[in-house]
């Protein structure tokens, strides 16, 4: 029996428009979110995160709210529940906000609050697909000794099919790196592992024709591409881990071949720090993450 389409996949709205686009939103659940934590009212904010803003981790004081902990995190979990769906634009800041859950502070809270206000801002947003683009673009991108806590690096990687995110990750990394490179070097690893799943996964799908062989990957560090592709001495790599050496086994198997970008132009950036609101905007257009209510009138 054929039930029709669907209206909702759990909390995602798909659409399918006239002129052959796929629209997916979480409008209702956005909504839902901002009158949970008391947000509905509240200023919109254009960007996700200040990129002034500068945390540190620390004890709760005798001024923190007692039930702030607990809220903090039920924030955090909702806001990545979005990142996980149809939000790629919210991963930086949700995560890099994450890493205090255990000791959330009432500053912390006030960049929680700041994410919501850019939900606000920006509850219509939605992945919007169309008939352009025949291959997967990957991208990645790391932020050496960002965060200022503990001087670690984050890394970020997005891919696009038919003009839109369709994977994406940012993540702290878990060591500190020691230069540029060796943090460049790490996200390109991870994005490499993604690479490969995602290819085994559309495969399985039947959309092995989206695919490129061997699957480009776009970086901005011309360094840590030498050292993948075994251009450095080994003095120069002697401090990278041996099992991110796996990207360099891809790439000798013709599996992977890298390729430069200009950083203005790599839409993993969005997932490794945070920007104004002008530079969110541009980057939310690369990844397809657009207003659905401008999207569907042009």
């Amino acid at each position: 029996k054929t039930w029709g389409e669907a209206s909702h996949i759990l909390s995602i709205r798909p659409k399918r428009e006239k002129d052959r686009k796929l629209t997916l939103d979480e409008t209702a659940y956005a909504e839902d979110i901002l009158e949970t934590f008391g947000m509905a009212d509240a200023k919109a904010a254009s960007s996700p995160l200040d990129p002034g803003s500068k945390y540190q981790r620390g004890e709760s004081d005798d001024q923190t709210r007692e039930d702030l902990p607990r809220k903090y995190r039920q924030a955090i979990g909702a806001s990545l529940y979005l990142v996980g769906g149809t939000r790629p634009d919210l991963a930086f800041a949700t995560t890099y906000m994450s890493q205090f859950n255990e000791h959330p502070t009432e500053e912390h809270w006030s960049g929680i609050k700041h994410i919501l206000r850019y939900v606000k801002q920006t509850k219509n947003y939605a992945l919007i697909y169309q008939r352009t683009g025949k291959y997967v673009q990957a991208f990645c991108d790391a932020d050496w000794a960002s965060d200022k806590a503990d001087r670690k690096s984050f890394s970020g990687y997005v891919f696009t099919l038919a003009g839109a995110a369709i994977s994406w990750s940012s993540r702290e990394q878990q060591s500190t790196a020691l230069s540029t490179v060796k943090a460049e070097y790490v996200a390109m690893c991870r994005a490499t592992k993604e690479v490969m799943w995602l290819q085994n996964f559309m495969k399985e799908l039947g959309a092995h024709e989206f695919l490129q062989e061997p699957q480009v990957l776009l970086v901005d560090n011309q360094g840590a591409t030498a050292l993948a592709k075994n251009q450095f001495t080994s003095e120069k790599g002697k401090h990278i881990d041996l099992k991110h050496f796996f990207l360099r086994e891809k790439v000798e198997e013709g599996k992977l071949q890298l390729q430069y970008v200009e950083s203005s132009s790599n839409s993993a950036d969005l997932f490794t720090k945070a920007f104004n609101g002008r530079l969110t905007l541009k980057h939310c257009k690369r990844l397809g993450v657009k207003n659905v209510d401008v999207a569907t009138v042009h």
